[in-house]
């Protein structure tokens, strides 16, 4: 188990973090299971709004025409 005050490096681009940040500053990574957590909420949040299944439609037919 981590320390609540080590540093978290990126898994993604490695620079190193302060302890309490959830997301990496360079590229936005995750860094906490939480950070994961509310990502994955927000994108299922996204995903079941209306306006966002009416916008993935159409950018699915601009898809096809092409």
């Amino acid at each position: 188990m981590k320390k609540a005050m080590e540093p978290r490096v990126c898994p993604s681009c490695q620079p190193i973090n302060s302890p309490v940040t959830n997301y990496c500053g360079t590229c936005g990574h995750e860094l906490s299971e939480q950070a994961v957590r509310d990502l994955e909420s927000a994108l299922r949040r996204i995903q079941q709004n209306p306006d966002f299944r009416f916008i993935r439609e159409m950018a699915d037919k601009g898809r096809n025409l092409a």
